[in-house]
């Protein structure tokens, strides 16, 4: 029973020293949340967004491969009936086959590179076939006609959408083709009947033209062979749209290394003649792919930062609260209260504090940061909608991280108290003695400070834990936030680039969310610094204000120190960022230090050196609230 009412007793004080000290407990939540949640909001991206994408393809019938047909001489005939069957009887697992005639030109005049596909577009299950968005389909027979007193066959046809993005081409208007006519003499237009999308567009950039790939696609035409019953009778199918058996699921390396082994046999059987294309050639496909590759890049490069500075900024809150904590300690340890409830008594505060930002970090960032950056996504890749997935390694890992080094830190530092006696324990510890430091030894300079300034300047170097944990939070802070800059300035320098242009834009967002959680984060460790800088402080502050200082005095004579080290700090982060940044995007593989913009440099310094000055205006109110009486006090 006595046992029993002791353990609730010490429970108790447990939960008083939560009450006590409840900002430096939701300071420590906040700090980790935001860690956690940015990680795991990143680690989750593919999983939000990958099956969706992947939909389209099993939605759209989306062939495995493309085979061309590339004749030799002058053989005309391309894929014959006999050709498709040799095909079907030596490559099995073949679902089913497409086919269908492609003409690609360039058209000198336009300088656009256009592609004219003829088939029966209500096939119904065709693979890789066009779906009608708007309009009507290609049904009627070809007219003749005369434009600019020139005769033309004028086609039916389908406009692809996404390719023709600015909609220059309206339903109802003739466009003339620079095609292969049936009739010698008379020219082919086709009319423009309706608008298309396919599973091979689903990105909103232009494809490169599969029988030359140096050119892009301005327009794709999609027409009927009933259309023009001439075609049919003297052209044959040039490509085969194939779906094949698979257990893989797009995207993934098994699905791509299934379909590699039939190319290989398909290039056996038919050598040279047979063009094959996967979707690993295709457009969106490899430039979806290419993304989300960087995109896993990103989610592992920026957590070491963040989880660095998290871990760091957890071990000075820790350290600082059981050095202030020292009289409990002793009296626990005197009443004989054992080790591990001692031990458990700020493991309890701290990993409560940690867990709770870490799990409430964790669920936000799964599902918070893909609605985020789904907008980003969505204006490069066609993706239907957001899989919210609670699974992210990366975020579960960090997780485990932040929760160990919370861990193991708090059990140091309490074991470190703990080798002391409880006499030595009772005693507040004996401020470091004063010594010379560098700066006093030149003259010229030391003696135009001010005293207030030489006190500060003294104070900071004379303690050197505090002075070099304070400075690698402030490092940290900067890296992070130039890191973010700095990814912003390559995605817009990409800008240019006709392939980049679009996933620069949605890395250029996601960096911008960094760049948020860094300032929010550097603005909770700045802030937890300063507020812990004045508890440690509060009996300096009663007594400048009983000799008279007023409370803004008080406050800059404080804060001062904090500002010189973020100064100073931030001054050395940014060489540092300028190497983490080289070596980050070295190992994103986007970008180079050198595209980032003079003006990145001045504006990360200026955050934190605002994000200081901003701490130290909000915490001059809790100076205001320091009683003077508190120096009259004995110590305890």
């Amino acid at each position: 029973m006595v046992n029993n009412k002791k353990s609730r007793i010490y429970l108790k004080t447990t939960f008083k020293l939560i009450k006590e000290r409840y900002i430096r407990f939701i300071l420590n939540i906040l700090i980790v949340l935001i860690s956690v949640s940015l990680t795991a909001g990143i680690g989750s991206l593919e999983d939000s967004y990958s099956p969706a994408y992947a939909s389209n393809f099993e939605k759209g019938h989306a062939p495995d491969v493309i085979l061309k047909y590339i004749p030799e001489g002058e053989e005309t005939t391309l894929w014959s009936d006999e050709r498709i069957k040799q095909l079907q009887e030596k490559i099995p697992g073949i679902k089913k086959i497409t086919s269908l005639l492609s003409m690609d030109k360039k058209d000198e005049a336009s300088e656009n590179y256009r592609v004219q596909f003829f088939k029966d577009l209500k096939e119904e299950n065709g693979v890789g076939l066009p779906t009608k968005v708007d309009g009507e389909y290609p049904i009627n027979p070809a007219t003749t006609m005369k434009i600019d007193n020139e005769d033309y066959f004028v086609l039916e046809s389908l406009l692809l959408e996404g390719i023709d993005k600015s909609r220059n081409h309206n339903i109802g208007d003739i466009i003339k083709m620079n095609a292969v006519s049936p009739v010698p003499g008379i020219k082919v237009a086709t009319k423009i009947v309706g608008y298309a999308s396919s599973v091979l567009t689903t990105s909103k950039q232009k494809e490169r033209a599969m029988s030359e790939e140096e050119f892009y696609l301005d327009n794709i035409y999609f027409s009927s062979f009933k259309a023009l019953d001439v075609y049919a009778s003297i052209l044959t199918p040039s490509d085969l749209y194939v779906s094949l058996e698979h257990t893989g699921n797009y995207l993934t390396d098994t699905y791509k290394n299934e379909i590699n082994a039939y190319k290989t046999k398909i290039e056996e059987v038919f050598g040279s003649k047979v063009k094959v294309l996967t979707l690993e050639e295709n457009t969106s496909y490899a430039l979806y792919k290419s993304y989300t590759k960087k995109i896993n890049i990103i989610s592992i490069v920026f957590p070491v930062f963040f989880v660095a500075v998290c871990a760091l900024v957890v071990m000075i809150i820790m350290s600082r609260l059981i050095a202030d904590d020292r009289s409990a300690i002793a009296c626990s340890f005197s009443l004989g209260v054992p080790t591990r409830k001692i031990y458990s008594k700020y493991l309890f505060y701290s990993m409560l504090s940690s867990f709770i930002g870490a799990v409430v970090g964790y669920i936000l960032g799964c599902l918070i940061l893909p609605t985020l950056i789904f907008s980003a996504y969505n204006s490069t890749f066609i993706v239907p909608f957001i899989t919210y997935d609670l699974y992210s390694l990366i975020g579960i890992i960090t997780v485990a991280l932040v929760l160990l080094s919370t861990f193991v830190v708090t059990y140091h530092s309490t074991h470190k108290s703990l080798k002391e006696t409880p006499a030595e324990l009772l005693k507040p510890k004996a401020p470091k003695a004063g010594k010379k430091i560098l700066l006093e030894k030149i003259l010229f300079i030391w003696n135009k400070l001010s005293f207030s300034l030489k006190n500060s300047v003294r104070n900071i170097f004379r303690h050197k834990k505090n002075l070099f944990l304070t400075s690698l939070s402030v490092i940290g802070s900067t890296v992070l936030i130039f890191l973010g800059l700095g990814l912003r300035d390559n995605a817009n320098s990409l800008t240019n680039d006709h392939l980049f242009k679009n996933v620069a834009g949605s890395i250029g967002f996601i960096s911008l969310i960094i760049v948020l959680y860094g300032m929010v984060l550097s603005a909770l460790i700045i802030y937890a610094l300063s507020s812990m800088n004045i508890d440690q402080r509060e009996r300096e502050i009663a007594v400048l204000k009983v000799l008279g200082y007023k409370d803004w005095e008080c406050s800059l004579f404080i804060s001062r120190e904090l500002i010189l080290i973020t100064v100073l700090a931030g001054a050395i982060g940014i060489p540092v960022s300028m190497l983490a940044a080289y070596g980050a995007f070295s190992f994103l593989d986007f970008g180079s230090i050198w595209n980032v913009h003079w003006y990145t440099y001045i504006f990360t310094y200026s955050i934190i050196i605002v994000t200081s000055l901003i701490s130290s205006l909000i915490l001059h109110k809790k100076i205001c609230k320091i009683d003077f009486n508190i120096s009259l006090k004995s110590l305890e």
